[in-house]
């Protein structure tokens, strides 16, 4: 055929929901992969979701529905996207963020299963995104941590984020390897009117590079990660954030993130538990509680660099974890977060 109509280009995302996506017998194709493969073997199945809206994404992963068990939705990663995708930065608000993962877990409710995550293979390191990776690195790196552990569904933690990885500013193209990369610049740059400035600033940003750097183990050459040359650089910061030097250090953030899977495995309210978004409207903290017969547990996310004021509801409730080490009764300090045992 040669009828096909061209995609509107302005808006990625409607060309991912309904050209890519949600094609008219998907739901066929999977249902007889199930039946003719996977219902033979003990495994889970995950399915990578982009266009899956929160109203279909039950029949992908409903109990009864013989598809996936999971899948990664991806609406939150586009949370600082414009209409024209990645290198159309937008500046995102924590509003935004709490609706989407909010929306995505009241349209799953108990019927299906999602996978939860914050940054991966195609989008920045979530420390760079989603927190602060300059004074306050360690602390939204643990609190970030908590996100993704206290949440329903199945966490999934990115290479490098336990130890805080962050993005990569190579400032040069040529160092760059994404094949997306380079076509941008030649779109953007070469063919466009984007300066090469701001086309690199938005690269060290959006690009999906930021997560493709080798692993940081230590700070022998090429962070330990091989003794010849790698496909890509290491980031420069390597000598500063590295596994040997976060496992050394008392404010690891490795050591909190098995502090976390621990406490995970021994309440199963965070794995099964409902969730409800409390002070939805708050500018900079995000709240909310995870309740399962008769337990209850809040959760309390600062991303800010602001001291804030603890709210009142919390007075009677058992503290029983923080990513800072001194407690402050009143006050929630910068990228603080919190698990309160209610009472």
């Amino acid at each position: 055929r040669t009828d096909f109509p061209d995609a509107d280009l302005s808006n990625f995302g409607k060309v991912i929901e309904e050209v890519y996506s949600n094609g008219p017998k998907i739901h066929e194709y999977i249902r007889g992969i199930n039946e003719r493969v996977l219902s033979d073997y003990d495994i889970t199945t995950v399915g990578e979701g982009p266009g899956i809206t929160p109203r279909l994404a039950n029949l992908y992963v409903g109990k009864d529905r013989n598809e996936l068990d999971m899948i990664f939705q991806l609406d939150h990663m586009a949370v600082d996207h414009g209409p024209g995708g990645r290198f159309d930065r937008k500046k995102w608000k924590l509003g935004e963020l709490k609706s989407i993962l909010s929306d995505w877990d009241q349209a799953i409710g108990n019927e299906g299963w999602i996978s939860i995550f914050m940054d991966n293979h195609d989008f920045p390191r979530m420390v760079s995104r989603f927190g602060n990776d300059e004074e306050y690195r360690v602390e939204s790196a643990k609190m970030l941590a908590i996100l993704i552990l206290t949440l329903r569904g199945t966490p999934c933690i990115y290479f490098g984020s336990e130890i805080g990885m962050t993005n990569v500013d190579f400032g040069n193209i040529e160092d760059y390897r994404d094949v997306e990369i380079h076509n941008c610049y030649k779109l953007f740059v070469e063919d466009g009117d984007m300066d090469e400035t701001t086309y690199l600033d938005l690269v060290s940003t959006q690009a999906r590079d930021n997560v493709r750097t080798p692993m940081q183990w230590s700070d022998a050459p090429h962070s330990g990660f091989t003794t010849g040359t790698p496909w890509i650089k290491v980031n420069p910061n390597y000598k500063d954030i590295n596994v040997e030097m976060d496992l050394e250090s008392k404010n690891s953030i490795y050591r909190f993130y098995q502090e976390l899977i621990s406490l995970r495995k021994e309440n199963i309210c965070f794995v099964y538990g409902e969730y409800s978004l409390v002070l939805e409207e708050h500018p900079q903290l995000y709240i909310y509680r995870r309740t399962l017969e008769g337990t209850s547990f809040l959760v309390i996310l600062n991303f800010s660099d602001l001291i804030l004021a603890v709210p009142s509801f919390v007075e009677g409730s058992e503290l029983i974890l923080s990513n800072y080490s001194s407690f402050h009764e009143l006050s929630i300090q910068p990228w603080e977060g919190r698990i309160y045992r209610e009472t």
